[in-house]
């Protein structure tokens, strides 16, 4: 019998030509019925291999195909559903003798396929659903996932149901087997799974990290809405950093303006929780604006929630608030058969509505004039519908609490004031608010009760009771309530406040804060500017730990730098002391890394200015300016218009001049191009680096000169657009747009205004003079020369003035400087004798009015210690610029030496 078999086999593969006579054919399947065969006898490749034989030779109508067919048919409908695929992907290696079972193991495979999305699509809960995903192949697996997620988010309760399921152990066993096969999955099924633990909120570092690796591999095929949609899940579960994120980002910026809306407004409430540090963060600007220009529009309810995210970490756009109103008021006016004035509006959409607007009022005031008037007129509109406050939630009560304070009277003593505290004392009776809640409703009831007491009743009494309540509340939430209660409070308009006083002494009872809360606690602490030194000296500790852990990202590091810089600016010395040698280990961080993500460099750039620290490369690591733009460019991702602004300001102001030239030698048309949309920040950034750079001739310049015309800027802003202004008019050739003549009014007005309080913050005014300004006075009077104190010449205030008549010719300007005028290369040490890149500004543009400028560094005019020394100081820096006293007139040095604006005395005997 094997001999026959084997014979059909060999005859079959032959192929001969003619064809074998079928005389002998039937002889052989004769022999092998009479020796009584039986096909179970046979392996699987033999049993195919036999049919195949007989298919071949052409005796498909014989007794003995009937037999083998049934036998190779029973054989693959017992194999086992998970080895089903596997079996198949081995048979279709084996060749064509194969092909008989290959064709009903993938009719098998169909069927049972079929059937598994029968019962996962037809599954009555979601614990038959996790008992069916332990065992599944993994395309079932991958679809299993997403009916789970569909069927949690039908919920009345999603969040709280989907946290159970994904903490029990079926899921847990079904988490792991979806590890197991991430290889096998095609970058469709990781997309779609990655999606449903996104939607399930399955939070687990491994399978995040396994998912970024594989992603990495498979970008090449997946669209940019794929792409999009991966980083939306890879988000949404809390990974800040990850190897793949740079290439996923750079596929989605390239494509960003055909995202569709729904998937922006994902991406935003998924990216905008992350703290700074994250690397996706750097898309928020770019999908903000393409959200405004998003055509249809979200619905409303999806683009409110989403823009109440994004107001968490950037202002929203003109272009987008304009967006708003308008989807708004189409909800308003959406049923005209509605007998409620609010139309589609629930009362939580109209709360969020309110506080969205009022939160821009700020900003909007200083310009915008048609789009203030629209964003008034809807605040008006709206405020009255506010009715049901039942319906609110803890957080949206606290907003409306910001609301009625931004808005003032006669706000602040309408009716909804009242409801508003009763209904706050109603929930924190019932145990419903948070501590962050808490402090928040405290902040809002002092507010409302203000000193005269004409707040709603019992305001002032509740707001104690809160505060006294939420460090208790605080502990209990552990670290992620501590952190939490800063940064809603750092989303208030205002700065330190002794409400948070409590709760910061809770942070001595953590024993650890994990990275990325520490990362947003000290970053929320530097919008506050929070400067008790208790709690400084604990973020000090878990720094330190974490660095000396090697535990904190390098993008952390980089976010870290920059937020101590902004605490620190303006803190007495002693207070700062214990963050005063963080800076230094932060930058020596990243000299572990090859590569850098743009906005990365650009924190720890910006820090780097706004502590106008040049440490030495040796104290760092070998960090030093150029070497972290030599990172980012192996990054291989372009600084976008914001981030270039932000690395030449910074750049400017540490005095490294060939550096900013380096980063603006690479610019890109995308830049080119976005300076258009730029904000104020940006424009104003960029248009003061490009001019003290002398820049005259960049293409960037006329696009943001241009770009100025329709920016509304802050009262922080206007001193760089005056100095860039006097700066067109000074040194720019002719032909360059012109700032428009009302701005650059406000500008200047603005800036000689804050130019006047920072000479008499640093050194007194001529009325009260401090220190080195009585000393500098003295010292002239001693040498005879008239002079003039603290004058202002158009933007900027001259220390001293000796005017020509004094001087014999020239017009001498003496300025004095601060440490806040110099450059230092450590944290709270002394200062060096290089001036920062504002004062070499300062100095430049009253040489360009024709003045001769000399400065006195304060620490070395200190340093000289005796009057004497002092006098001669004085004499030798002046000789060169001031001629002898006989021609003058013959007028005597000593004679009715007078100091305009202060009267003698103080000077050297």
């Amino acid at each position: 019998q094997h001999g026959a078999a084997a014979a059909l086999v060999a005859v079959a593969a032959a192929d001969m030509d003619p064809p074998p006579d079928g005389a002998g054919v039937d002889s052989l399947l004769d022999a092998l019925h009479r020796s009584g065969f039986s096909p179970d006898w046979l392996p699987l490749p033999r049993l195919s291999a036999l049919l195949w034989a007989v298919r071949r030779l052409g005796r498909t109508d014989t007794i003995q195909h009937r037999e083998l067919f049934g036998e190779l048919h029973a054989r693959v409908g017992k194999m086992e559903p998970e080895a089903l695929a596997a079996q198949v992907g081995r048979a279709a290696e084996h060749g064509e003798m194969m092909l008989p079972a290959l064709h009903l193991m993938r009719e098998h495979l169909a069927l049972v396929v079929e059937r598994t999305r029968h019962r996962i699509a037809n599954a009555r809960d979601e614990r038959e659903l996790l008992s069916l995903m332990v065992s599944l192949p993994p395309a079932q697996l991958c679809d299993s996932l997403a009916r789970l997620a569909a069927l949690v988010k039908d919920c009345p309760d999603p969040g709280a149901w989907a946290a159970s399921l994904t903490a029990g152990p079926d899921f847990i066993v079904a988490r792991d087997r979806l590890k197991e096969l991430l290889p096998e999955l095609d970058h469709l099924q990781l997309r779609d799974s990655l999606c449903a633990l996104a939607e399930l909120n399955a939070r687990d570092p491994w399978t995040l990290l396994a998912y970024c690796e594989r992603l990495e591999t498979m970008l090449h095929v997946l669209t940019v809405a794929d792409t999009a949609r991966c980083l939306w899940g890879l988000a949404s579960l809390g990974l800040a950093q990850a190897p793949a994120y740079a290439k996923m980002m750079r596929a989605v910026e390239k494509q960003i303006k055909a995202l569709p809306s729904d998937l922006v407004c994902k991406l935003i409430r998924a990216i905008a929780p992350l703290s700074r540090a994250a690397a996706c963060s750097r898309l928020l600007p770019k999908l903000a604006a393409v959200l405004a220009s998003a055509q249809p529009a979200p619905a409303v309810g999806d683009l409110l929630d989403t823009c109440r995210t994004l107001c968490s970490r950037m202002p929203m756009p003109p272009v987008l608030i304009q967006m708003l109103i308008s989807c708004v008021y189409t909800a308003l006016e959406g049923d005209p058969d509605s007998l409620s004035l609010a139309g589609s509006l629930d009362p939580p959409q109209i709360a969020v509505s309110l506080w969205l607007l009022v939160r821009h009022l700020p900003v909007l005031s200083a310009g915008q004039g048609v789009l203030l008037q629209d964003v008034r007129g809807m605040v008006e509109r709206l405020f009255p519908l506010l009715s049901d406050l039942g319906s609110l939630s803890a957080e949206q009560l606290c907003d409306l609490f910001e609301v009625l304070l931004r808005l003032g009277p006669p706000y602040t003593q309408s009716p909804l004031a009242t409801r508003l505290a009763q209904q706050t004392e109603a929930r924190n009776s019932r145990g419903q608010l948070r501590a962050a809640h808490k402090l928040s409703s405290a902040w809002g009831l002092y507010g409302l009760a203000g000193g005269s007491g004409d707040g709603p009743t019992g305001a002032h009494a509740l707001a104690e009771l809160l505060r006294d309540e939420a460090p208790r509340c605080a502990r209990a939430e552990g670290a992620e309530g501590l952190c939490g209660c800063f940064r809603r409070l750092s989303m208030l308009p205002l700065g330190r406040l002794p409400l948070l006083d409590g709760v910061a002494a809770e942070l001595e009872s953590l024993p650890a804060l994990e990275p990325q809360l520490l990362t947003e606690l000290i970053d929320a602490m530097a919008r506050l500017r929070y400067d008790s030194p208790s709690p400084l000296v604990l973020l000090s500790s878990h720094l330190s730990a974490l660095l000396d852990r090697d535990q904190l990202h390098e993008a952390s590091a980089a976010s870290c730098l920059e937020a101590i810089a902004i605490l620190t600016a303006g803190m007495p010395a002693a207070v700062a002391a214990p963050l005063a040698p963080l800076p230094a280990r932060l930058l020596a961080r990243t000299a572990k890394v090859v590569a850098l993500l743009p906005h990365n460099v650009t924190s720890l750039l910006r820090g780097l200015a706004r502590l106008q620290l040049l440490p030495q490369p040796d104290s760092v690591g070998g960090v030093t300016p150029a070497s972290l733009i030599d990172k980012m460019v192996a990054g291989g991702m372009s600084p976008d218009i914001s981030e270039l602004a932000f690395q030449l300001k910074s750049c400017t102001i540490l005095g490294l001049p060939q550096l900013a030239q380096t980063i603006l030698a690479s610019f890109t048309a995308d830049q080119l191009t976005s300076t258009c949309d730029a904000d104020a920040a940006t424009l104003s950034s960029l248009l003061w680096s490009l001019l003290a750079l002398r820049e005259h001739e960049h293409p960037l310049l006329p696009a943001c000169l241009t770009a100025v015309a329709g920016i509304s800027f802050t009262r922080a802003q206007l001193p760089l657009v005056a100095e860039s202004t006097l700066m067109l008019q000074l040194e720019a050739p002719a032909g360059l747009p012109p700032i428009p003549a009302e701005l650059a009014m406000v500008a200047a007005t603005a800036a000689a205004e804050l130019s006047a309080v920072a000479a008499e913050a640093a050194f007194g005014s001529a009325r009260q003079p401090g220190p080195t300004l009585r000393e500098v006075s003295g010292a002239l009077e001693h040498l005879g020369l008239r002079h003039g104190v603290q004058v202002l010449l158009a933007l900027h205030v001259l220390d001293f003035v000796l005017p020509p008549e004094t001087t014999g010719g020239e017009s001498v300007a003496i300025l004095l400087h601060s440490a806040t005028d110099l450059l230092r290369d450590t944290v709270g040490g002394n200062p060096l004798s290089e001036l920062a890149g504002p004062a070499q500004v300062k100095r430049r543009l009253i040489q360009q009015q024709g003045w001769v400028v000399l400065s006195i560094l304060d620490h070395e005019w200190r340093a000289l210690g005796s009057d004497h020394a002092k006098v001669n100081a004085m004499r030798q820096m002046l000789d060169p610029h001031v001629k002898p006293h006989a021609d003058r007139n013959g007028r005597h040095p000593g004679a009715g030496a007078q100091a305009s604006g202060y009267g003698g005395g103080g000077g050297p005997r």
